[in-house]
């Protein structure tokens, strides 16, 4: 006799009252524990092992905090169930945002030379800001001063 069926992550669960196991399908195959958390954990597993993942290179944009250089190569190394992406670079692994990567292109590489240039030349341009700066005469002191 089949009670209590219910679903967990989209995956009918009964309980075989004949037998008395909890039991699922998974992969066209029966799977039956005596604990319902059993074939939860076993349901995991399953889920676990058909979500791959193939690895590949992608640009970071981050601004270069925990020791990566901005847009260097590092690679994605899975997605997290928030849309997020695991990284390496240098044996170092850390949680990215879609926003913080750009796929490594031979055109996102072209551009992200582009911005390196353009990145200089503002380094640049506000180092000769500031010597301008520097250079400008101020006002006189103006403020009365009491007779001496």
């Amino acid at each position: 006799m089949l009670i209590g069926a219910h679903r967990y992550k989209d995956i009918k669960i009964w309980y075989d009252d004949y037998v008395e196991k909890w039991k699922c399908e998974l992969g066209g195959r029966e799977v039956g524990k005596e604990m319902l958390k059993g074939v939860r954990d076993r349901i995991d597993r399953f889920l676990k092992a058909e979500k791959k993942f193939d690895r590949f290179n992608a640009i970071y944009l981050g601004s270069g905090w925990g020791g990566k250089d901005q847009y260097s190569v590092v690679v994605i190394t899975s997605q997290t169930d928030d849309g997020n992406y695991w990284t390496t670079k240098d044996g170092k692994r850390s949680k990215e945002t879609p926003s913080q990567l750009a796929m490594d292109t031979p055109e996102n590489q072209a551009l992200v030379e582009e911005i390196k240039t353009l990145e200089a030349k503002e380094v640049v341009i506000i180092n000769t800001i500031k010597r301008i700066l520097d250079s400008i005469i101020p006002l006189p002191d103006i403020t009365p001063h009491p007779p001496a």
